[in-house]
């Protein structure tokens, strides 16, 4: 929040002279009065010294004031004094920078180099993000799955960190040349590694064979990031996951959001949480949930599914519906609760199969304690 500016600040002393000239006392007297040393009197008028309370009151007393008025002088003329040193300079600075990005996790997790110059952070920040002012957002087209996105529906400023890294660990891994004509036939392959979550796996290969570069990136605190797809510079497209959620449903739902994002190359949107679907309003969003949930499994077949058995749902029954669809329960169980047709703590046993492990041995990461890659 901005401050208004202060008015023009004087020492306390100009107006205790002032006092005194109105009643033409001279330093002297006013020390006899005060029952003060001259030279103590002659500090506090030059400001060399400052007015404790118990002169305060000594002051009040002598003109028929407030203690209070003198003591409040004395602190905006320090307040004044010290906002004129470097190091106070220095705090704003590095609060401003501080704003534009969460500057102490990027450096703890070997982002950026650690120091506490403020000129040095930001000029590393503006390296990061590649701008020339920090006042400048990134240029980089983005579609993110986050659950608490700035009211505009853009990114918040560690969102926008996470976003460049992934773009950074991206151009590292390798990639075919990419058409959207290759995306028919990835979704096919993709859902033939449904039914068993050690296939995921399989992932970051057939994502490269179809010219889409996929890296994991361990999310920043207060980003609650789950994947975004990216176009670094118009080039080769990249999904890039967090893995917030390791649950099989969890994962195939925002892999396939991203790649649905990449498929109409939708731009700088966020969008939200699949536990938080109820707040997705936006018609791009809405598009990349329908296809998402259509490329897991046959929209259709699952509504006749839900016709056919709400609300008697039972393991068997769940369990033998995802083997006719090719996929696993987990993916079943979080479509009908996508569709509210169950509730969160409903099967989640069927459920409990954590894919991050997997993933994290085949996939470019960053995060998790590892030591950084380092970006071309």
């Amino acid at each position: 929040m901005a401050e208004k500016p202060f008015a023009e600040v004087f020492p306390p002393g100009e107006f205790i002279q002032e006092e005194l000239d109105a009643r033409g006392w001279t330093q002297e007297d006013f020390a006899s009065i005060i029952g003060k040393p001259l030279a103590a009197v002659n500090e506090i008028i030059k400001g060399k010294r400052s007015i404790t309370a118990e002169t305060a009151v000594r002051i009040a007393a002598a003109f028929g004031t407030s203690p209070h008025l003198w003591m409040n002088l004395e602190s905006g003329w320090q307040i004044h004094l010290q906002s004129k040193k470097r190091d106070s300079k220095e705090i704003r600075t590095r609060a401003r920078i501080y704003e534009t990005a969460p500057v102490r996790e990027m450096q703890r997790r070997g982002w950026m180099q650690k120091t506490r110059n403020p000129k040095e952070i930001e000029k590393e920040l503006i390296s990061y993000y590649g701008v020339t002012d920090l006042s400048e957002v990134p240029r980089l087209q983005v579609a993110a799955r986050a659950s608490n996105r700035p009211d505009d529906g853009g990114l918040n400023a560690a969102q926008w960190a996470w976003c460049i890294r992934c773009c950074q660990i991206a151009s590292l891994v390798d990639a075919k040349s990419f058409s959207k004509s290759n995306i028919k036939p990835l979704v096919k392959d993709l859902h033939s590694l449904l039914p068993n979550p050690e296939d995921a796996r399989l992932v970051p290969l057939l994502l490269a064979e179809a010219g889409i570069k996929f890296v994991v990136v361990e999310h920043l605190s207060k980003t609650r990031m789950d994947g975004a797809a990216l176009w670094p510079s118009n080039r080769t497209p990249v999904i890039a996951m967090s893995l917030r959620y390791g649950r099989v449903d969890n994962f195939w739902f925002t892999l396939l959001h991203e790649l649905a994002h990449i498929c109409y190359r939708d731009g700088v949107r966020a969008d939200i949480d699949i536990e938080d679907q109820k707040s997705v309003t936006d018609n791009i969003e809405k598009r990349a949930n329908k296809q998402s949930a259509s490329w897991l499994v046959p929209q259709e077949a699952l509504q006749s599914f839900i016709l056919r058995t709400s609300p008697l749902y039972s393991t068997t029954r769940v369990t033998n519906f995802a083997r006719r669809m090719g996929v696993h329960p987990s993916i079943i169980v979080g479509q009908l609760k996508f569709c509210e047709e169950l509730e969160p703590f409903q099967f989640t046993r069927l459920q409990n199969i954590d894919v991050r492990k997997i993933i994290k041995q085949v996939a470019m990461c960053d995060g998790w304690g590892r030591p950084a890659p380092v970006s071309n």
